[in-house]
């Protein structure tokens, strides 16, 4: 039981490696399962479903951005976190900006099929559930209150999921001043007194 855990363990890694380069929109078993080397007959053996593998895919993307997260260093304030948390998507290896996509891949994914009114599908509620966490402790890392952390997060969480998209679209010094007003934005959203700051 346990070289089948670890098998499986294996070929999820790889098939998120795979996803964070290629998506998770309209993946199909067979050729995942032909650039991992394997079948689709065995993913299916592994996995169970295309959808439970694209579950797992999801969750271990989220664990990654929310591993590059706790890896940035804590800021002086909460505007300066955010800018940090701007210049990681761009500056670090591609992680984070990567691991957003198979977020938002997923998030639309789940939106367009859904019936209206319907809940998000439980892989993509428990991935943004797990980031917002993460995001409102390092905004209390940088200074926010923990009665204002979450509040904050989900602000600005849905902000940087908007810049993010424009990030191919709009110029990078165009983007820049809305991160600063961003930062501003937040930084009075993190309960701070400003004889602090």
């Amino acid at each position: 039981m346990a070289k089948r855990e670890d098998r499986r363990g294996e070929l999820a890694e790889a098939a998120c490696d795979w996803a964070l380069e290629h998506g998770v929109l309209g993946l199909s078993l067979r050729p995942l399962a032909a650039a991992l080397g394997t079948s689709d007959r065995m993913l299916v053996y592994y996995f169970g479903t295309r959808d439970a593998l694209v579950a797992d895919i999801i969750e271990r993307s989220t664990a990654r951005s929310v591993a590059v997260l706790a890896g940035l260093p804590a800021q002086p304030d909460v505007a300066s976190g955010v800018r940090a948390l701007w210049a990681a998507y761009k500056d670090d290896d591609g992680q984070l900006d990567r691991c957003q996509w198979i977020y938002a891949q997923a998030a639309a994914q789940d939106m367009l099929g859904a019936p209206e009114g319907g809940a998000p599908a439980a892989p993509v509620a428990r991935a943004n559930d797990a980031w917002i966490a993460a995001l409102a402790g390092y905004l209390t890392r940088c200074g926010a209150a923990e009665s204002a952390a979450a509040r904050c997060a989900r602000f600005v969480d849905a902000a940087v999921m908007g810049l993010h998209l424009d990030r191919h679209v709009e110029r990078d010094e165009d983007l820049s001043v809305v991160v600063n007003d961003l930062a501003s934005a937040a930084l009075l959203l993190s309960g701070v007194s400003f004889s602090r700051v």
